[in-house]
Formats: structure tokens, sequence, C-alpha cells
């Protein structure tokens, strides 16, 4: 049973070569909503970051 004992998925993981083996993906597959480039991920992370900073920033400013 290769596909289960992992030896084909390791293969496929250092290969690339998924056509023959079992990847897991997991549940969060399920979420995805768009295609999006490594770079336009880092974007909006970067940019949800610097929201969420200035946001915090003004409301620790309220509490001082």
């Amino acid at each position: 049973m290769p596909l289960i004992s992992g030896r084909r998925s390791y293969e496929a993981m250092q290969n690339g070569d998924v056509q023959h083996a079992q990847l897991s993906m997991g549940q969060v597959v399920g979420r995805i909503n768009e295609i999006m480039t490594v770079d336009e991920i880092f974007e909006e992370l970067i940019s949800g970051f610097q929201e969420r900073h200035a946001y915090m920033t003004n409301l620790s400013a309220v509490f001082k």
C-alpha cells in the first residue's frame, strides 16, 4: 500500500509530482475564494497589519 505508507506522498512533495500521490490540503482549502499571487497575499497581509496597528495605536492613546 504505497499510497498509505506515505512514500509516494513524500516523493510527490519532493519532486512536485502531485498526480501520483495523496497530498493533504486541510479543511481550509474550502475557504479559498480566489487565486492570488504571493505578492498579492503579502500586500494584503501587510495592509491588514498596518490598519490594525493604526487602530490599536489610536485605541491605546484613548486609555492613557
